[in-house]
């Protein structure tokens, strides 16, 4: 008499079965177990449907599949029932990945034939467990999308109308409040920015606050130092390291947004190898414009 397993339909050997085809037997069994993996897929042309549980060798038996893609159109709200296990009376302990792709927009509910089941949500995989008696939602983020977008309370929902609490954490403990961003912070260890190389382009050394606010170049030419990039803001900072390099002397210019004591411009040390180092702060608010305010500390050693 052929058995068969609970879960995957498979089809178990019996003593002393089969002695010249087992090898045949075994071979269309592990070709099932592959359907596992695979996508079933049911076409709904009403409002119930009950997935097939063929036996044995049949590949289109729904229930096996780990995957179901459910497409047609109803009518109406359906019903895609999951039928009871093939040697018991009660619902088979599985998960399913499904998809609902069907038309119409109606309400498509993956359930248990005599029990409760899920939702499904338009064009979002969800995963759909049964434990035993009823279909239950194992998708997380797809019970968020179903429940809702606004709400008044933020513990299923992803933007709120009072957003104090979200997913029952007060907002204190995860997000900057207006008081906070008015407090001055206190580090117990020493902040590192990761100093960025510069070369020039054409003659022209950029520098990008959104890249870093320490820098270096090795100067070799008569280059420009140009207005850096990367919107800054008022209070903004950087350095920029430059050392002399071959045929020195090398010569700097700047930008239209540096300003330097007394309007003029520092020169670079002259020696190759020679070291030098230019600080700058941006300023919006004097009679400046929007300024670079830099000074230069001159032939380091």
């Amino acid at each position: 008499m052929a058995t068969y397993s609970d879960i995957l339909d498979i089809l178990y050997q019996e003593t002393n079965e089969n002695p010249n085809s087992w090898g045949d037997v075994l071979n269309a069994q592990q070709q099932l177990i592959e359907t596992a993996f695979d996508t079933a897929s049911v076409v709904l042309t009403g409002t119930s449907y009950t997935m097939d549980d063929s036996r044995g060798a049949d590949a289109t038996d729904h229930y096996r599949y780990g995957i179901v893609n459910i497409t047609g159109n109803p009518g109406g709200a359906a019903n895609v029932n999951v039928p009871v296990g093939i040697t018991s009376t009660t619902f088979v302990k599985k998960a399913w990945l499904v998809i609902d792709n069907t038309s119409g927009g109606h309400t498509i509910t993956f359930k248990t034939s005599t029990g409760t089941g899920v939702a499904l949500v338009a064009g979002t995989p969800m995963w759909c467990y049964c434990d035993g008696t009823n279909m239950v939602n194992a998708s997380a983020y797809a019970s968020l999308a179903a429940t809702a977008t606004t709400a008044t309370s933020a513990t299923t929902a992803t933007t709120a109308t009072n957003a104090t609490q979200l997913g029952g954490v007060a907002a204190a403990n995860y997000a900057v409040t207006a008081t906070l961003l008015d407090t001055r912070n206190t580090w117990t260890k020493g902040q590192v920015v990761q100093r960025a190389t510069l070369t020039a382009t054409t003659g022209v050394v950029t520098p990008s606050v959104t890249t870093s606010n320490a820098f270096y170049s090795e100067w070799l030419g008569a280059w420009q130092l140009a207005n850096p990039t990367g919107s800054p803001v008022n209070g903004d900072t950087f350095s920029i390291v430059i050392e002399q390099g071959a045929g020195a002397p090398h010569t700097i210019s700047f930008g239209t947004q540096y300003v330097f004591e007394s309007g003029i411009a520092p020169t670079l040390s002259t020696v190759a190898g020679q070291v030098d180092i230019l600080l700058f702060e941006y300023c919006t608010n004097t009679g400046l414009g929007n300024a670079w305010i830099g000074t230069i500390l001159k032939n380091l050693s």
